[in-house]
């Protein structure tokens, strides 16, 4: 179970919405898994051809995001 967002490569040039985006998934990850009492869930963030996938994972109290796979 997992969240994706996906941006043009001309969207891409600003760091700050990329950073957020990430921020975003995150979140939006942290909260399903905490909802369902899942222990984790996977985020695809692409951007233009860059692809770049994170496993998030329940740690209790706190949440871990890491990135598995980046192309």
């Amino acid at each position: 179970i997992g969240f994706v967002k996906v941006k043009r490569l001309c969207q891409s040039k600003s760091m700050y919405k990329f950073n957020l985006d990430l921020y975003r998934l995150g979140i939006f990850c942290k909260n399903f898994i905490k909802r369902n009492g899942l222990k984790l869930a996977m985020a695809v963030q692409a951007v233009g051809a860059n692809i770049m996938i994170f496993i998030i994972k329940n740690l209790n109290d706190a949440c871990k995001m890491t990135e598995i796979r980046k192309q």
